[in-house]
């Protein structure tokens, strides 16, 4: 049995120079993957229900959109430890007279706290418990309320102020989390009273004013503990503006299948966090989960990555200079349909803050110097049966100790392979107001250009345009293709599903099962062509063309220009992978695990 890594790649050519690299993925995407998923989030969508609404209909199975992945569920990684406990800060005595004596030793605590945890609890905090308690009954009342009380709330646009959704908006293949939300979006502290709902109208002003009380005097703390003027972050205005974000985790039919919320880090400033009494939080701590059980009146603090969270009520800080800039460039950019390349055009110089990544710095560390392991296909279906049990033997190391490999002598003719590249190019570079028709994030649709698909908040923008023509069971209009690589995209479209079944025929041997094996369940009965160009770029220093990421594919075969810039991770090291001429690159995908 192969025990794949699971491929995890990035694209950090984002080249200055007076040039563009395209670069063209055929996913091959199970049958029951990517259509049934799309199809159950269409579906899932439409009842405008939530997750309480599936509780509600009697369901007892979990539906499939919601079940992740084996790894992830099975083999929990950090361990959790029960043995260490969260750092508790009491703000008793934080305004007393006694020369500030207390005020510093809790602002200590608060600078080893978030050095040492970027966690902290906070009692005595000022908030009232019974506005806590308040809050927690409405927004469970307006959670459990009938859903034709809560269809008019239900959307996923994060510029709507107050709105009621699962699971924001997902990734092709992201399984979701078993919850519901709902976002109150507080901008310079100000939120139309009418526009909450009023089954926790009242709940909401009081909890929302006690929190920008305290938040004020987390701004003033935060800044003493980083060593500053006591009004430095509030005349930065960094936590000017609030997003209470209030879930609420139903009843569920199979709860070892899936999360409420799954491992993530808060992109705001700072959360406050008020659990229920349920419990259910883990944060990692020196790359252990530990457990932060429930404590009646107390708030947590995060300050922060990496925190894993199963809560009732959260109150995001958000900096105003972040969240509502970001989705205002997001809209703008979108506006535009013209892509990157259209900001190119345009004549852009100074790279936007959509498509600044922090973590670029990681890239002044050398990739190391690693050679991909290579696999002819030659002589693959000769008269000498040795030939072919050479190969799978080698996709079999290959997948087990990369899961990735080269691959040369494939079958698709080099000219099919050069002409496809010609044609991607030539639709990427023409006029935006060809291309602007196609615009889209809507996985819906068998053909689309677009730049990031759809961005969860806060993320950071790739600097690269996309062309996606999704053949399902193989089939595509023709018509639907755009005239200017039609013939290009149809020619190599057919290449690479003959390749695909032979791919699954050595897989399966690979996997030590009969060679039809993949082929007679359908692993790989539909494709996807995920056409990338990246354009010339002001500051190539501060973005990706893609950023690290796997790919929740069954199994993705990439045809690489000549620029290169591709870079895998093999034993948590980055490591080049430079083109070659007529060879693809096969990346072993999730579904595959």
């Amino acid at each position: 049995m192969v025990s794949g890594k699971k491929g995890i790649g990035r694209c950090v050519s984002v080249q200055k120079e007076l040039y563009s690299i395209v670069s063209i993925v055929m996913a091959t995407l199970s049958s029951d993957g990517h259509y049934e998923w799309a199809k159950e989030v269409k579906a899932f969508d439409e009842t405008k229900a939530g997750v309480k609404g599936l509780v509600d209909a009697g369901v007892v199975k979990l539906p499939k959109l919601f079940v992740h992945r084996p790894e992830t569920l099975n083999h929990p990684s950090p361990p959790c430890n029960d043995t260490v406990q969260l750092p508790t800060i009491d703000f008793t005595g934080l305004e007393s007279g006694s020369g500030g004596a207390r005020r510093r030793e809790i602002v200590d605590e608060i600078r080893k706290a978030s050095e040492e945890w970027g966690f902290f609890r906070i009692v005595n905090h000022g908030v009232p418990l019974r506005v806590m308690d308040a809050m927690l009954d409405g927004i469970r009342g307006f959670h459990e309320q009938p859903q034709e009380a809560k269809m008019h709330l239900y959307s996923s646009d994060s510029k709507r102020s107050v709105r009621f959704n699962s699971n924001v908006s997902l990734g092709d293949f992201d399984p979701a989390c078993w919850r519901d939300l709902l976002t109150c979006v507080f901008r310079d502290d100000t939120l139309d009273p009418q526009a909450i709902p009023q089954v926790c109208r009242k709940e909401v002003q009081e909890y929302s004013k006690c929190m920008m009380e305290l938040r004020e005097t987390m701004a003033e703390l935060l800044s003493e503990a980083l060593g500053l003027g006591r009004d430095y972050l509030s005349r930065m205005e960094c936590m000017k503006s609030q997003a209470l974000a209030c879930l609420y985790y139903p009843v569920c039919p199979e709860p070892e299948l899936t999360f409420g919320t799954a491992k993530h880090s808060d992109t705001t400033f700072l959360t406050l966090l008020m659990q229920d009494s349920i419990g259910g939080l883990q944060i990692v701590h020196q790359n252990q989960w530990v457990d932060v059980p429930p404590v009646r009146g107390a708030l947590i603090a995060n300050i922060g990555d990496l925190m894993q969270v199963e809560e009732v009520v959260t109150m995001a800080i958000v900096s105003s200079n972040t969240h509502y800039e970001w989705a205002k460039e997001v809209e703008e950019f979108d506006e535009t349909k013209a892509g990157v390349k259209g900001l190119v055009d345009s004549g852009v110089v100074k790279l936007p803050r959509l498509f600044i990544h922090p973590q670029r710095n990681d890239l002044n560390k050398s990739a190391v110097s690693l050679e991909l392991p290579t696999i002819d296909f030659c002589g693959l279906e000769s008269s000498v049966s040795g030939g072919r049990r050479e190969i799978v033997e080698e996709i079999r190391k290959a997948s087990e100790e990369w899961g990735f490999f080269r691959i040369v002598n494939h079958g698709v003719p080099l000219r099919v392979m050069d002409a496809m590249l010609d044609g991607i190019r030539r639709f990427h570079e023409q006029p935006a107001e060809a291309k602007m028709h196609l615009y889209s994030s809507d996985s819906k649709r068998k053909v689309r250009f677009n730049s990031n698909v759809s961005l969860r908040e806060l993320d950071p923008a790739c600097w690269r345009d996309l062309l996606t023509c999704v053949f399902q069971d193989d089939t595509l209009d023709p018509e639907a293709i755009p005239l200017v690589c039609r013939k290009e995209v149809q020619e190599y479209a057919k290449y690479m599903i003959e390749l695909r079944e032979t791919m699954a025929e050595l897989l399966s041997e690979a996997l030590g099962l009969s060679s039809d094996y993949l082929s007679r369940i359908e692993c790989m009965k539909s494709e996807s062509l995920a056409c990338l160009y990246y354009p010339v770029c002001p500051e190539p220093e501060l973005t990706f063309g893609t950023s690290a990421h796997s790919d929740t594919t069954f199994l993705t075969l990439l045809l690489q220009d000549s620029i290169g810039g591709l870079q895998i991770n093999h034993q948590n090291q980055w490591a080049d992978v430079p083109p070659v001429r007529g060879a693809l690159i096969a990346n072993i995908g999730d579904l595959m695990q």
